[in-house]
């Protein structure tokens, strides 16, 4: 190996040392509840950097002296405490949810566009890109850290056969020293430095796999050019109403259009090839190209439909970003497809290199408060509410309490306070009782029996929810779950009298799928609904099923089995 490749190697896994023992640091911080680490703001801006930085130097490194990639390294710094630090001081640690996820998801994608671009940089000391150069090092870098993370966890699935191994004939030195905090972030940061550094090391190799990937998503392409079309197609026989009743049509086609992109770049590659295909082929790929627009048209207008339906969410403001990005893909290679026939392809790299800054400068800003979509959302429900779009009483007080961090907080405490509105003292009250509650499980209890009644909606259309129920729901806290808590929706139930005796029966038709019926003076919880259905129908589905009266009560075939005090139920069905 020659000197240069061994000292990379050994100084990346350097890098993987300090980096692991900072991570360490935090956590101590963290966990012994010392300053910095009870300051949020602070430990998030110092794991988004101590992950972010060090990892950048160890792909980016050409010469271990060179002082490029750690003036890169810098900056990057600066860019990630501040994201990161913003994020800190606008979430809740109580009721972060997903809200992490999102945040470690977009600044790592701005952080992985930005590294190419940084090691063209790097290595010529220039501003100016060339697209195969990007190209080879935006896949190589993919498939770096794909063989580190693949490295690193077989790694530890070895450390954890040794361990069981030992502890079965009674040794747990292994076991112990596995799972002490300062072993697992040290050895961690080393051996995935070790991984990055043989990727760094070994690139014939990297090369090949990125080949192999290449050419399988160039294979997928025709037909994945081939649905885009005959989805176009059959729409003007099928009208777009159906898309807009599946409630995820924007989600469908956003992961086509992404699936296009990624695809046709995998096709085009670094542009020094010719276009492979032939020529029947390429025109359909040509075709799809300038038809893509129009799957950004309609998923820009399904995303509206929501946001004109129920306001702006942090979901619905992301699904909007990410729309917006994908249709100035779209429109750029519609643009050149059109424009540059037939040798159009060579002209989507410089539509590439330009939606890379866009990428990076929205996955940024969304992270700052131009564009967080936080403080969006919550300015966007509570304007609905103090506009009577929606009543005091249908306004989901929990979605400011649980979901939408320091912004939809700092909101619900601006309600607790309001004067000037027709609806002030009830709002002013729902807003209190919000902000009393400690955690989302407890979110029914604010309101009680009336609080139950308004988050289900009992089909078929017409029938109401029993009060009496409500009462038993109220008590045994059963709307207790995520999916009854939601913003979004309400619960469905369905109201049907299942055995004849005159009086109706209530089921979830989604989690926790329970059965409730009026027995020996009171309601009880008889049972859960369970379905042998081959085809998966969403409670969308079964909302529109029902109220257009396509349900019927089909009594048993085969009677039930018992043996002992087990109860056997016998589920029809092909085998």
């Amino acid at each position: 190996m020659p000197k240069s490749l061994h000292d990379i190697r050994y100084s990346v896994m350097v890098i993987g040392t300090i980096q692991g023992a900072l991570l360490l640091l935090a956590h101590e911080l963290i966990v012994r509840k010392i300053w910095p680490g009870t300051s949020l703001p602070f430990m998030v801006a110092w794991y988004t950097a101590i992950i972010g930085a060090p990892a950048a130097v160890q792909l980016l490194m050409v010469k271990p002296q060179d002082r490029r990639p750690w003036a890169y390294a810098s900056a990057l710094s600066l860019v990630l405490i501040a994201v990161g630090a913003y994020f800190g001081a606008t979430i809740d640690p109580d009721h972060a949810r997903g809200l992490y996820f999102v945040f470690g998801l977009t600044v790592a994608v701005a952080w992985f566009v930005a590294l190419p671009f940084a090691a063209i940089w790097i290595k010529t000391g220039r501003w100016r890109f060339s697209y195969p150069d990007l190209f080879t090092y935006a896949w190589n870098n993919t498939l770096t850290l794909a063989i580190a993370g693949l490295f690193t966890g077989t790694f530890w699935l070895l450390l954890w056969l040794w361990a069981s191994l030992f502890k079965v004939i009674g040794i747990q030195f292994f076991s112990e020293l596995f799972t002490q905090r300062m072993f697992i972030y040290l050895v961690t940061g080393v051996v995935f430095g070790f991984a990055v550094s043989l990727g760094r090391t070994y690139e014939w190799a990297v090369v090949t796999v990125r080949n192999v990937v290449l050419s399988t998503l160039r294979g997928l392409l025709p037909l994945l050019t081939g649905i885009a079309l005959l989805f176009l197609l059959a729409l003007p026989f099928t009208g777009l109403q159906p898309l807009w009743n599946t409630g995820h049509a924007a989600a469908l086609m956003l992961t086509l259009q992404l699936l296009f992109i990624l695809f046709l770049n995998a096709t085009y590659q670094d542009g020094r090839d010719k276009a492979p295909y032939v020529s029947w082929l390429r025109r359909g790929v040509e075709l799809a190209a300038i038809t893509l627009p129009i799957y950004s048209i309609l998923s820009l207008y399904a995303i509206g439909l929501r946001v004109n339906q129920y306001g702006w969410s942090d979901d619905r403001v992301w699904a909007m970003l990410i729309a917006t990005i994908s249709a100035c893909y779209a429109t750029g290679y519609a643009a050149t497809a059109l424009a540059r026939r037939p040798r159009w392809l060579p002209w989507v790299g410089p539509v590439n290199v330009a939606m890379a800054a866009v990428v990076i400068a929205v996955m940024i800003l969304a992270n700052s408060p131009v564009l967080d979509p936080k403080r969006i959302a919550v300015h966007s429900q509570i304007q609905r509410l103090l506009s009577g779009r929606v009543s005091a009483e249908a306004f989901d007080y929990r979605y400011l309490r649980f979901d939408s961090g320091k912004p939809g907080l700092d909101g619900l405490i601006r309600l607790a306070s309001l004067t000037e509105h027709s609806q002030a003292e009830v709002i002013r009250d729902k807003a209190k009782s919000a902000l009393a509650i400690r955690n989302r499980w407890e979110a029914q209890a604010a309101g009680g029996p009336a609080e139950v009644i308004s988050r289900i909606e009992v089909l078929p259309r017409g029938k109401t929810l029993d009060p009496g129920l409500a009462v038993f729901l109220f008590e045994k806290k059963v709307l207790s779950n995520f999916y009854c808590q939601g913003y979004r929706e309400r619960c469905r139930m369905l109201a049907v009298d299942l055995n004849n005796d005159g009086r109706e029966e209530y089921m979830f038709l989604e989690y926790p799928n329970s059965i409730f019926s009026f027995q020996d003076n009171g309601w009880r919880e008889v049972g859960k609904i369970a379905s042998n259905s081959k085809h998966y129908r969403s409670p969308r589905d079964h909302k529109e099923l029902l109220n257009a009266g396509k349900y019927k009560i089909v009594s048993s075939k085969w009677p039930n089995l018992q043996i002992g005090e087990d109860l056997y139920v016998v589920v029809e069905g092909d085998q």
